[in-house]
Order: structure tokens, then C-alpha cells, then sequence
């Protein structure tokens, strides 16, 4: 029966989605709604093919592929953590304005909103791997802990 319910939902997508596009919309899913949206900026550094395929290993061990459904109320903190990557609300602010992907005078609201945007959620890890600044110790005690102790850390580009 799921199998049935997430492919009508496919498709229901794909039909609005083509019949927006046809009627002179545009066919790309837009992230969620906030006043004054932030211009995204392009990675500085492309990420290697190994650091892509880990990323993708990252974000199944946080959230076993359950996307914006995966909201774990007590994460080893005991500190609720969402979505793909399974944030900490002030991590995913903070990393998100240290990489210029979002401007730091939104509101709270606005942040969280964007939290659940998976494209967004992906260039601030792919930046996240890149950086120099975050050290072995980082990765293992702050950021992933968990899944850094499965993954290893990521591979260096």
C-alpha cells in the first residue's frame, strides 16, 4: 500500500508540476516561502566524487533516508535534531550564515523554515567538508558524532 500511496504522490507532483510549467510557471520545486530570500552562491571548491558518495552515506546514517519526515525529539544531547542531516537548529544557522548561503537577520521561524530546504541542507555539508577550520574533533564531537564513528570522516579533496 505504501508503495502505492508514494507513487500516486509522484505523480501528482509531476502532473501539478507539468501543468504549472505548460501554463507559463516554472517547473522547479521552489524551498519554502520566507520573506526577503537569500541569494545562494556557488561552492568554492567542488567536492570530489568520494566526498559526494560520503555526504550521501552521512545523510542515510542520520536519518535512514526519511528526509523531512526524520525529526528525532532526543538525540544523544537530549536536544531535538531534523531532517536530513538531523541539525541542531543553531548549527544549521550558524554554518549556513558562516557560508554566506543565508543572511543572519532573519527570524527564527525563517531559519527553521529553511532547515527543511534538502538543496540548502546539501551545500552547507559540502562546504562543511572543504573546510579547513573544522578539525578531526569537530566532526567527531559536535557535528555527525554518531555517524562519524561508522563513516569515518570525510575525505579530504
Amino acid at each position: 500500500m505504501d508503495i502505492i500511496l508514494s507513487k500516486f504522490a509522484v505523480a501528482s507532483i509531476s502532473i501539478g508540476l507539468l501543468f504549472n510549467f505548460l501554463l507559463g510557471g516554472s517547473a522547479e520545486v521552489q524551498p519554502p516561502a520566507i520573506q526577503n530570500e537569500p541569494q545562494f552562491i556557488k561552492t568554492e571548491k567542488e567536492i570530489s566524487h568520494q566526498q559526494k558518495v560520503w555526504i550521501f552515506a552521512l545523510e542515510f546514517c542520520e536519518s535512514k533516508g526519511k528526509g523531512i519526515e526524520a525529526i528525532n525529539p532526543k538525540d544523544l544531547d537530549n536536544t531535538p535534531s531534523y531532517y536530513h542531516f538531523q541539525w541542531k537548529p543553531s548549527t544549521f544557522k550558524s554554518y549556513a550564515i558562516k557560508y554566506k548561503l543565508l543572511r543572519n537577520d532573519l527570524e527564527y521561524e525563517d531559519y527553521f523554515n529553511w532547515m527543511s530546504d534538502y538543496d540548502l541542507q546539501y551545500k552547507i555539508v559540502s562546504r562543511m567538508v572543504n573546510d579547513k577550520n573544522i578539525t578531526p574533533h569537530i566532526w567527531r564531537n559536535v557535528l555527525f558524532p554518531g555517524c562519524i564513528k561508522r563513516l569515518g570522516l570525510p575525505p579530504i579533496n
